[in-house]
């Protein structure tokens, strides 16, 4: 099996004398240096469609738009985020769920004025759109464009590459588990790339488990301790021995939460060695 390992993108060149325009970080930021900021990422490429809005798109999928503004007025900018910034982002002052995405079931966020959202933390999260956009691009075009670097596995590695570990980062788990709040909080804190899927509703979870369990086993997915497990018949449980996959696949809730993948090592658990591997 051949897996991948999604590249660290350093998104933007420094320049110096404060942040990338030279500028103090309460100043807002207008429609020409949101093209200038989201010109600098790799690989992008801008179009100006729906009523003359400027939209940035890598790999031809949009990551990022500026709305027009009237003269005096912050132009309303929508980026893509994580389910754990969005919900975070929604409440924001001068933020709320994108138009037309949100109403979809996407985690878009529209930033129309800067009052809770400031531009030194308005650009990592338009770094964050670009790098969650490149991430589901197809494998080809990830290759294509220089984000993706085939990795031969180590014979007997218990994990899904070789090489060093990204930063960027998917965490699946549930939106309400109290655990997978806390890991995404730090891993978003100490500046991972990260990207929440729910195992309950959007995982592939066919496809996903059998390669977890092959990376660390029935005995360390499975979460013996929950609920879910007590209260499971006898036959059910009998499953965790002869057909674990079939088991956790019907019971989303009885894997063990978070499961985390850097591209190569899968993480399952948010145990004190999951955080010092991660960086904590």
């Amino acid at each position: 099996m051949v897996s991948v390992a999604l590249h660290n993108v350093k998104a933007t060149k420094d320049k110096p004398g404060g942040d990338l325009f030279g500028r103090r970080p309460c100043t807002p930021m207008t429609q020409a240096e949101f093209n200038t900021f989201c010109s600098a990422l790799s690989h992008t490429t801008h179009v100006t469609q729906w009523g003359g809005a400027d939209v940035w798109k890598i790999g031809g999928k949009v990551f990022a738009i500026s709305w027009p503004s009237q003269p005096n007025e912050q132009p309303a900018i929508t980026f893509k985020c994580s389910a754990f910034s969005f919900e975070i982002l929604r409440d924001t002052p001068g933020c709320k769920p994108a138009p037309y995405f949100a109403s979809r079931g996407l985690k878009w966020i529209q930033r129309t004025e800067p009052t809770g959202l400031p531009d030194d933390q308005l650009r990592p999260l338009l770094e964050e759109s670009y790098l969650l956009v490149a991430a589901m691009l197809p494998k080809k075009t990830q290759v294509q464009l220089g984000l993706l670097t085939p990795i031969a596995p180590t014979a007997g590695a218990r994990n899904l590459g070789t090489s060093k570990m990204s930063k960027t980062l998917t965490v699946w788990g549930l939106k309400n588990c109290d655990t997978c709040k806390k890991a995404l909080k730090f891993l978003e804190a100490t500046n991972h790339n990260v990207t929440f899927v729910d195992i309950r509703t959007d995982a592939d979870l066919p496809k996903l488990v059998p390669d977890w369990l092959a990376a660390v086993g029935a005995n360390t997915l499975l979460n013996a301790r929950s609920t879910t497990w007590r209260n499971l018949d006898a036959d059910d449980r009998a499953k965790a021995e002869t057909a674990p996959a079939e088991l956790l696949v019907a019971n989303p809730a009885l894997i063990k939460r978070p499961v985390i993948s850097d591209g190569q090592t899968i993480h399952v658990g948010w145990s004190d060695s999951v955080q010092t591997a991660l960086g904590a």
